[in-house]
């Protein structure tokens, strides 16, 4: 029998594929479950088979996120928070394989519950658009502790580029440079 080593709590892989036309869906729909990973084993497993996150077409979502929170706005969970968008160009080979990197390290960071305060942290989603974003959804809108957050994540991670936060109880609202 083989050891496996399980999560302190599961998540769930999602997928959008992009084909719908209407983008007002994109905050209040979710996608497909694809997977449930309740080990780290698992994890890996189903990480070596997905292809590559910036091969995804133009348009598609890839999410992440905790078992019984949805990659929308609208979740119990997400309602009092936001979304906190890191926007990264995919113009050369090195831009691409550092967000590779960037994404594999933040699954890690999820599932082994690393960042200091990971208990804000509802899901991470990756989209494909003109340029790539990494979206780190978080259950709260105060603004110092999404200072904190943004400046750890861009130290633990190497990034220099700013972040936006959507806030989830002010949907009309520019998004905040952070």
């Amino acid at each position: 029998m083989a050891i496996t080593h399980p999560l302190s709590n599961p998540w769930i892989f999602w997928f959008e594929s992009g084909k719908t036309s209407d983008k007002s869906t994109s905050i209040t729909t979710f996608g497909e479950q694809i997977q449930t990973i309740c080990t780290i084993e698992n994890f890996w497993g189903f990480y070596e088979d997905f292809p590559n996150i910036t091969s995804v077409l133009k348009g598609s979502d890839s999410h992440f996120f905790r078992d019984k929170i949805r990659p929308c706005q609208n979740d119990d969970e997400n309602k009092n928070g936001g979304r906190l968008v890191f926007s990264f160009d995919l113009k050369t080979q090195e831009q691409t394989e550092q967000v590779e990197q960037i994404w594999c390290k933040l699954l890690c960071y999820c599932i082994g519950e690393i960042f200091s305060q990971h208990q804000l942290v509802n899901g991470v989603s990756f989209s494909m658009r003109s340029q790539a974003r990494i979206t780190i959804w978080i259950k709260t809108n105060e603004y110092t502790i999404l200072t904190n957050f943004a400046n750890d994540f861009r130290n633990d991670f190497a990034v220099t580029n700013k972040s936006k936060f959507y806030d989830h109880q002010k949907p009309l609202a520019t998004p905040i440079e952070i």
